[in-house]
């Protein structure tokens, strides 16, 4: 039996959600972009990467000159991994995912292992199983 999922609309962050799912948004990704604040106007980004499957990540940070978090999901877009990742650093995932997301350094402390994720355009928000 499959558990059902009630949405508690506790949305994580409110951002513009980019989604990664061809080869030059996977390859280019926070690559030229500044940081997510502006001034005094708070700015913040998302990005979800989509792969066919499961997969080990490798990220790198060239030319992305501020610190962000990495949540790994799993196929049913439960966080399996986090990081924080620095400027000019490589990274490799421990486990295997098929959703990564990218989201401003901090986001990763909000987000407990083994929670749920959705999105849409406005933003990421957690789910409860029941």
């Amino acid at each position: 039996m499959v558990p059902a999922v009630k949405d508690l609309s506790t949305r994580i962050i409110q951002c513009d959600v980019t989604m990664g799912d061809t080869a030059w948004t996977k390859a280019k990704g926070l690559m030229f972009t500044r940081s997510p604040r502006n001034g005094d106007r708070w700015n913040p980004f998302c990005m979800v990467f989509t792969f066919s499957r499961p997969i080990i990540i490798r990220l790198h940070m060239f030319f992305v000159t501020y610190p962000i978090d990495v949540l790994v999901l799993d196929a049913e877009r439960r966080v399996m991994e986090k990081a924080t990742l620095l400027p000019w650093r490589f990274w490799n995932s421990r486990m295997r995912g098929q959703y990564v997301l990218e989201v401003p350094q901090g986001t990763a402390t909000r987000v407990p292992l083994g929670t749920r994720l959705s999105w849409d355009e406005k933003g990421l928000r957690m789910e409860k199983i029941i």
